[in-house]
């Protein structure tokens, strides 16, 4: 078993994190994890669905981690390709917290099986790709509410 622990910065509130995490059902989550496989190159031919288990968001105290506030999910993945070079099975969790950096979204926990690279290259892959939707997601509602907030000014007459 190998631990890993990587992280990235997300472009959104917490509160949009946290809520992403305790979406039901999960299968939002099914397209992440297989894409962050294939991105390590392994070849999802032949490749079941992966099996996952997310469980809801809940506050927690973090150790290493300089967040304010933060929340964790655990996950149990097994992506179920026919390669030795990704883990057979993570056990872990997501930890999404704020602190001086802004929110950050990381994933934490062991894999059993595979290529040390590989793994941490899936994990990593995970968070980047999931940090980078939450961002684009959070960046697009922003943009519509400054468009709706200009088109209320410009119809209310005071212009």
């Amino acid at each position: 078993m190998e631990f890993h622990r990587t992280g990235a910065t997300v472009a959104a509130p917490l509160n949009e994190v946290v809520a992403l995490l305790n979406a039901r059902p999960t299968s939002w989550l099914t397209n992440f994890l297989q894409i962050a496989i294939a991105r390590t190159g392994t070849s999802l031919v032949g490749a079941g669905a992966p099996w996952y288990r997310l469980g809801s968001a809940v506050r927690t105290e973090m150790d290493g981690l300089e967040c304010v506030v933060a929340y964790e999910a655990s996950l149990t993945w097994s992506p179920h390709v026919s390669s030795d070079d990704v883990f057979e099975r993570f056990r872990g969790r997501f930890v999404a917290g704020w602190g001086q950096e802004g929110t950050v979204l990381a994933i934490e926990g062991e894999t059993e099986g595979g290529a040390m690279h590989h793994n941490a290259a899936a994990l990593a892959g995970l968070v980047e790709l999931m940090s980078s939707a939450l961002s684009a997601a959070s960046q697009e509602a922003e943009q519509a509410e400054k468009a709706r907030s200009d088109q209320a000014y410009a119809t209310s007459g005071d212009v």
